[in-house]
């Protein structure tokens, strides 16, 4: 987005702010009108295209005998689409590559860019998956994310240990079914898929 038109948003969802508040019958100092416009241009900045080959080109060769790699507590912070309140946690990628390997930083700004968006959950760890599968194209992997949800904790059940957790599995199914059932790979893939990670202490809000 140019300069010019985010200054032009900025100014569109300032108005919208003030006016929900002025519905509301709430007074803010105008300088926090501004503040809560930028705010959601920032945190919502996911929405931008992101182009897979382009941003997140870069993979090494892959040396040695393969083996389970994982890259594990990646933070996310971001909001719920249904009431518009944070959810955060970790999300944990484990994979076994093909003929490369990622560089390491590399899921962790994948994870920033789809949480830069109004989510939910289940779609924000699918879209992390799918984009890691494009990218590195392993043999098999799995991401999974823990969060707590302050719709959960500020409203409604008000359960401030509740935390959810959802896993995504993928396999190249071609090379799965041609490997050896005896042999070394077939059996690291079967691993990898009953692999249970090691979660941080539980998230604690409250």
């Amino acid at each position: 987005m140019e300069g010019g038109d985010k200054l032009r948003d900025l100014k569109v969802i300032r108005e919208d702010v003030k006016k929900l508040f002025d519905d509301l019958e709430i007074e803010l100092p105008k300088e926090s009108y501004t503040a809560i416009a930028r705010m959601w241009l920032n945190l919502t900045e996911g929405y931008q295209p992101m182009n897979i080959k382009r941003d997140f080109p870069l993979c090494f060769p892959l040396e040695g005998e393969r083996q389970i790699i994982e890259i594990c507590n990646i933070r996310f912070y971001t909001f719920c689409e249904h009431h518009a309140l944070p959810f955060l946690g970790y999300l944990h990628y484990a994979y076994i590559p093909k003929d490369k390997v990622i560089g390491l930083s590399k899921p962790a700004r994948i994870v920033e860019h789809f949480s830069k968006r109004l989510q939910i959950q289940e779609r924000l760890t699918q879209q992390v998956s799918d984009a890691l599968w494009e990218i590195v194209e392993p043999v098999a992997h799995v991401v999974e994310t823990e969060a707590v949800h302050l719709c959960s904790v500020m409203r409604g059940v008000r359960t401030p240990d509740e935390a959810v957790r959802v896993r995504v599995e993928r396999v190249d199914e071609e090379l799965y079914k041609s490997l050896n059932r005896e042999g070394h790979l077939y059996h690291m893939v079967k691993d990898l898929l009953s692999k249970t990670f090691k979660h941080k202490a539980p998230i604690k809000i409250l």
